[in-house]
Order: structure tokens, then sequence, then C-alpha cells
């Protein structure tokens, strides 16, 4: 993992180096499945550049009351909520990036169509 996260850091910086806008907000996503250590190393990787980090189990946890139960006809289905869990992330990132600020972001979401909404 270490090795992972001074490769990661180490493009990073690269990248920073690269950009031909240098006051341009960065953007440090990372993606995998549940359990997959994604949230420790996006915290990592944020922390150095003092990123705030969207973490998308932070955003599901808060939602989690409408979460659909096989029981509940009333609650939205799943797919629905996969959706409004990606739009909360989308808004909150993209109110960052107007605000010029660089941050991380974590999040399961594999959706081609979610990915490029990001980009």
């Amino acid at each position: 993992m270490k090795d992972l996260k001074a490769a990661l850091t180490e493009r990073i910086l690269e990248a920073q180096q690269e950009m031909k806008l240098p006051n341009a907000p960065l953007i440090v996503a990372t993606k995998g499945p549940s359990l997959s250590s994604t949230s420790g190393i996006a915290r990592e990787l944020a922390d150095p550049y003092k990123h705030p980090l969207i973490d998308e189990d932070d955003i599901t946890k808060a939602l989690k009351s409408i979460h659909p139960t096989s029981s509940s006809r009333t609650k939205v289905s799943n797919e629905h909520f996969r959706t409004l869990i990606f739009g909360v992330l989308y808004n909150v990132a993209s109110a960052q990036l107007n605000r010029q600020i660089s941050m991380t972001i974590n999040t399961t979401l594999s959706d081609r169509a979610y990915l490029d909404r990001l980009a």
C-alpha cells in the first residue's frame, strides 16, 4: 500500500507540473469496490494536499434512511438510490470546482456515464 501511495503521490505532483493553468483546481479521484481500501487511500492522498475529501461512503451513510429495503415499496429503488448518491457527490464536487478548490473524491461508482460527468 505504501508503494501505491508513493506512486500516486508522484503522479499527482507530475500532473500538477504538467497543467497548463497553474491555478486550476485538481481532482484526485479514487474508485473501487466496497471494502477495497479506497477510502483509506483517498484520505492519505487528500491529507498532504489539504484537499477536502468527498467520499461516497459518507454520502451513502447520510442517505441510509431512504435506502431501499426488500419489504418497503415506499422507499426509492436501488437504481434511483445510486443516482441520488452520485447526484449529491457530483453537485458537491461541482460547487468546489466552481470555487477553484482542489479535492479528492472516492467513489465505487463505475458506470461510465457517472464517471464522464466527473471529467
